[in-house]
């Protein structure tokens, strides 16, 4: 019987299943960028003049990428000075990144004078990972950037939307709103893709084109496509990050569930910050119908809508650390450990059924063949 291991949060948690009932492991297929290709792209960019680097991202590949633009600023003599600017929330991480480095750090927050701040400067550049989103289609650049910058930007691209199914790897409504919005900023962009902890690509340039160039690549790296749509799967939603809340880990589960019909979905997010939206914290705890009905967003109200979608197609059960009441309330069946999930598959679909596996449901696309009717 091999065993498989699935990422959990922090830890890996082992998976039995028999040779027979295992269809595939569907891995992304990456490898890391080399140094010398990063440096090189990285002398592309034209920062003058008083720079601000921008980060919105807490991982190793955007601290290695911050290192490596300020080392080339300050090695090209064309920077007057180099701010590295960040949402509140990773201050501290910025300030230990930047140490030793001759840079100011700045501070920015959700609020009108923040747009102001950020033009004020000669040269303006947005360091983002790009990563599937069901809004947007892709975030990272315009979507990533206008979201710290104004607070009710979320809420008025969620307005655009026109479907209430997710659309992760599409251009969307709410990505042309956010293109629209950011040319105004006339930013450029570093925009780069870390599939566990790896990172794969980096584009530069015109912080909309960089960031097209980066989500093509994404997609190209990440599409699984196939014929039939499998009876079962098991799928983890990633790393750390993806799985810390019920509301990151459902932007990784729509990855997987477009193609799926009469599936029987188990679903490993650890959750150890809990639901994560304002949206699930209300649907599971009272009534969230006043807000659907009255059109009165509240942070994460796309995750609902996308909820009341998969439920058509589905139940899927969930292996989390949230308490059975609130995942019930949200629709999933209940597991209490990753060794739930098999009897949980065979007792829906008896002994024979092939099971696919999705280690990274957050580095996945899955699809429809072509050849699959409508």
């Amino acid at each position: 019987m091999p065993e498989i291991w699935l990422p959990y949060g922090t830890v890996e948690v082992p998976l039995k299943i028999k040779a027979e009932n295992l269809g595939k492991i569907h891995i992304p297929n990456t490898k890391p960028l080399d140094e010398n290709s990063i440096k090189s792209r990285i002398k592309e960019l034209e920062l003058t003049g008083n720079t601000l680097i921008f980060v919105s991202e807490a991982d190793e590949a955007s601290a290695s990428l911050i290192k490596a633009v300020v080392n080339a600023s300050t090695d090209s003599g064309k920077t007057d000075s180099i701010s590295v600017g960040a949402e509140r929330s990773l201050h501290s991480w910025v300030k230990k990144v930047c140490e030793g480095l001759n840079v100011k750090i700045e501070v920015f927050t959700a609020e009108k004078t923040s747009e102001a701040e950020v033009q004020r400067y000669d040269t303006r550049l947005l360091i983002s990972r790009v990563s599937f989103n069901p809004l947007f289609g892709f975030l990272g650049g315009p979507a990533t950037l206008l979201k710290t910058l104004r607070p009710n930007f979320i809420a008025e691209a969620f307005k655009r939307a026109q479907s209430s199914e997710p659309r992760p790897g599409e251009e969307t409504e709410a990505s042309f709103y956010a293109y629209s919005e950011a040319e105004r900023l006339q930013m450029l962009g570093l925009e780069y893709i870390s599939i566990n902890e790896v990172l794969v690509d980096i584009a530069v340039g015109d912080l909309i084109e960089a960031h097209k160039q980066v989500s093509q690549t994404l997609l190209d790296l990440c599409k699984i496509s196939l014929n039939t749509s499998p009876e079962a799967i098991i799928a983890s939603a990633g790393s750390r990050k993806s799985a810390s809340t019920l509301a990151s880990a459902l932007n990784t589960l729509w990855n997987i569930t477009k193609p799926l019909d009469n599936t029987t979905v188990v679903f490993f997010a650890e959750c150890i910050n809990g639901l994560g939206s304002e949206a699930l914290r209300v649907a599971a705890t009272r009534d969230i119908e006043l807000y659907l009905s009255q059109s009165n967003y509240i942070e994460g109200l796309e995750s609902i809508l996308y909820l009341k979608w998969l439920m058509e197609k589905t139940k899927p059960a969930l292996l989390s650390t949230l308490p059975k009441h609130y995942v019930n309330r949200l629709g999933f069946d209940y597991l209490r450990s990753a060794s739930d999930a098999l009897p949980h598959i065979l007792k829906q679909r008896g002994s024979r059924v092939k099971i696919h596996i999705f280690p990274l449901a957050e580095a996945t696309l899955l699809t429809k063949s072509e050849s699959i009717s409508h």
